[in-house]
């Protein structure tokens, strides 16, 4: 089956724009710069503030979030309400510092939170 964003994806290359498409289950789409993506931006972020990775934590639902994840070795809490491909990519990278919760939304947040002893 054809991405959905397929021609869109298409053109760009096309007319060279230099961007990287981040699907999530047909749903959402993250166009950011190609050299760039949430996880670079939040390690960024920690170097700039200098948080160590122990000092921070992630936290996300769908697969633009897995380079959240898969930057560093930050505290990772994936809620119960994620997406199919988030809860792959956690099963075939599995972490001792990331937390799958069970709760969804703000609820997963607050448990992984317990779970890490940051509340």
């Amino acid at each position: 089956m054809r991405a959905p964003y397929h021609n869109f994806e298409q053109s760009c290359k096309k007319n060279i724009i230099n961007v990287k498409l981040i699907y999530s289950s047909y749903i959402d789409l993250d166009i950011v710069p190609r050299t760039s993506d949430k996880g670079q931006a939040m390690q960024f972020l920690r170097q700039k503030w200098k948080f160590a990775a122990e000092q921070t934590v992630v936290c996300g639902d769908s697969g633009n979030d897995i380079a959240l994840f898969a930057v560093g070795n930050e505290r990772g809490i994936i809620v119960g309400n994620a997406r199919k491909e988030l809860l792959q990519w956690h099963n075939e990278y599995p972490a001792d510092y990331r937390y799958l919760a069970k709760g969804f939304c703000a609820g997963g947040i607050i448990e992984g939170l317990h779970y890490f002893g940051l509340l």
